[in-house]
């Protein structure tokens, strides 16, 4: 059955599969009666009642005995507009609008796993490498699916215990991203370039690394601009051709490319955990935040003390 399969590195969920299972899961709560799903609707607090309004405008008063909201800085290209201005007469869409790529050519914004995405979707699509140039104002570390497990479907716990000799060998944080290089476990995009800075738990192949570094990269800093006929960036220009599409994978543009973008969104005073309410914000650990999403409900489904729940909350964070 689908969730009890053995592990197989490379049985990756489709996206139909994802929204399936977010369904099933939401079936079963609605059958509970003990859980009330409100999807696109706004939430507002107002003392110890909530205000929920839909997209459509109609509202509802609430009084929850517990109300799960959600404190982040996170933000995708689908949910906000461009993060730099885009003229008009020049196509700019979210990478996840690309679906069928029809367009003369491409420029993909944003270095991160959303812009290897991207630029993978559209080789896999094929398009020519010749078609696609990518904006990348920093380089990254990236693991490497098959660098930690290079057996498909076994040596699980062996290929694990490949990170520990970096990380008693290191004496900061880049001699380890150097050592899991070296054991071949992390990549970066240019391997000849100065080591990067900026190491956010992005996970592909081997493939998908050797696609990336196909296409032309410009590394003249982040867009400040689009325009007809040209991407005007923080440290250069770059000529674009009539049909050109800009795909916007960019994400924390307006933070430093080395902060923990998604991370560090409260205060040392901050809990999850209180009398009315369950704030989901940072994250309990590394790179996996559907992790920390169930530590947190098998901590309120399991121990009753707020305070208790709490001293076992413990956040990423870093400089």
């Amino acid at each position: 059955a689908k969730g009890r399969e053995v592990f197989d590195r490379d049985d990756l969920a489709s996206g139909p599969e994802v929204v399936a299972y977010y369904e099933k899961v939401l079936a079963q709560f609605e059958a509970s009666g003990r859980v009330d799903i409100r999807l696109e609707t706004s939430y507002e607090a107002r003392g110890a009642r909530a205000l929920l309004t839909t997209n459509d405008g109609a509202t509802t008063w609430v009084t929850p005995r517990k109300t799960v909201t959600t404190i982040s800085n996170v933000q995708v290209p689908s949910t906000r507009p461009p993060p730099f201005p885009v003229a008009d007469g020049v196509e700019c869409r979210p990478l996840n609008a690309l679906e069928v790529p029809n367009a003369s050519s491409y420029v993909v914004v944003g270095a991160g796993k959303s812009g290897v995405d991207a630029v993978c979707h559209l080789l896999d699509s094929g398009v020519s490498t010749d078609a696609i140039t990518w904006i990348v104002p920093h380089d990254r570390w990236m693991f490497l699916r098959d660098g930690i497990w290079p057996s498909r479907t076994s040596g699980y716990y062996e290929a694990m215990a490949k990170f520990f000799p970096a990380l008693l060998e290191a004496s900061d944080s880049m001699s380890v991203a150097l050592g899991l290089e070296k054991e071949g476990i992390c990549a970066r995009i240019f391997p000849g370039g100065e080591p990067p800075r900026v190491f956010k738990g992005a996970t592909i192949n081997k493939s998908q690394l050797e696609q990336i570094r196909s296409v032309a990269a410009v590394r003249l800093g982040r867009v400040v601009a689009v325009e007809p006929g040209e991407i005007i960036l923080q440290q250069g220009r770059l000529p674009i051709a009539p049909g050109c599409l800009v795909v916007d994978a960019t994400a924390g543009y307006e933070t430093a490319p080395d902060e923990l973008f998604g991370y560090n969104v409260v205060d040392d005073a901050f809990k999850i955990f209180s009398a009315d309410s369950i704030k989901l914000g940072p994250s309990l650990n590394l790179f996996n935040v559907c992790l920390s999403a169930a530590l947190t409900a098998y901590l309120e489904a399991t121990c009753v003390d707020d305070a208790f729940k709490n001293s076992l909350c413990y956040f990423v964070s870093g400089e």
